[in-house]
């Protein structure tokens, strides 16, 4: 009996090379109440059966193939095949991701100089897991973008829905994320863990105030942080009302990132990201986080956002 692969699964026959793990399961009842002669009650039961089943494994016809086995409860036979179930997965996803957290295009945010798909291509090419797309959301630039709500936010979205379209090609996870503006302040905000339907549900976000923004991200499992709180003429906002603050890496941008982690060791529960604040190819790669284990949306993003402090990647200028 051989091997069958796929690109992401190895089917291998049973054998005693894989005793514990199979004498984990084969010995437990809650596990095994429905399977045929189980539980074992010894390890050395456990092996006996993994020995004939290696054995018959190596015959160009194996016996317990052609047959059927009974279980207690039943009158008749019914066939069985056993393996053990092996995902090789990718290295990238075994030992976590990098992501790209504060990214803009050119079909979302007008002041961004670089297409959707060049984006993902570049950031493929620097070695990203992940991009998260937030182009800007704020009253004039959505005035421009349609009649309705409606209108307005599939034209929001059109950056987004271009990048997510090539990241098979790439081999790049794409993400929605939102930069907002509340108006009539000149602060910008980033929401992690919504998806297009909670823009469609909510057009009129940037006439919100902080705290109503804050508590309805926290309604659907986003999270809300402040970005780039020290560039001009940006204040930090109310803490109460933040998730965490970005420590935007974007060169020449004055962000005083100095400034802000000063600031931050008065607020010990806010958490931190790190972001290149991209608007065209020049500006690929110069931050982001990296996370322990593999994100596969937005909203699992969020979630391991709210569970522990990530790896952030800052420029040499940079100090926490």
């Amino acid at each position: 009996m051989t091997e069958i692969n796929t690109e992401r699964l190895t089917l291998r026959p049973l054998g005693t090379e894989y005793l514990e793990s199979v004498h984990e399961y084969a010995s437990d009842p809650e596990n095994t109440k429905y399977m045929i002669h189980l539980p074992n009650e010894s390890i050395e039961e456990t092996r006996d059966f993994l020995l004939r089943a290696e054995n018959e494994g190596m015959k160009e016809a194996p016996s317990f193939i052609e047959r059927g086995r009974r279980n207690r409860a039943s009158d008749e036979d019914r066939m069985e095949c056993l393996y053990e179930l092996y995902v090789d997965l990718p290295e990238k996803e075994r030992h976590g991701m990098k992501i790209e957290m504060h990214v803009h295009t050119s079909e979302g945010s007008p002041c961004a100089e670089t297409d959707a798909e060049s984006i993902v291509r570049a950031y493929s090419e620097a070695g990203y897991d992940a991009v998260v797309i937030t182009n800007h959301f704020d009253s004039v630039l959505l005035k421009d973008f349609g009649v309705t709500d409606d209108e307005r936010i599939e034209r929001y979205l059109l950056g987004y829905r271009k990048a997510k379209a090539v990241e098979e090609k790439y081999g790049i996870k794409v993400m929605l994320g939102v930069e907002i503006r509340l108006e009539p302040d000149d602060e910008d905000f980033l929401i992690y863990g919504i998806d297009e339907e909670f823009l469609f549900r909510h057009p009129n976000l940037c006439f919100m105030d902080q705290q109503t923004v804050y508590e309805l991200c926290h309604s659907c499992g986003a999270v809300f942080y402040q970005a780039h709180p020290f560039r001009e003429p940006c204040v930090p906002r109310n803490p109460e009302f933040l998730d965490g603050v970005e420590f935007n890496q974007r060169p020449r941008s004055g962000n005083h990132n100095d400034r802000l982690s000063r600031w931050v060791k008065a607020h010990p529960d806010l958490k931190f990201i790190s972001g290149s604040d991209c608007h065209n190819l020049e500006q690929v790669g110069y931050g982001g986080i990296e996370v322990p284990r593999p994100v596969c949306n937005a909203r699992e993003l969020a979630e391991l956002l709210k569970e522990t402090q990530v790896k952030l990647i800052l420029c040499e200028h940079t100090s926490l």
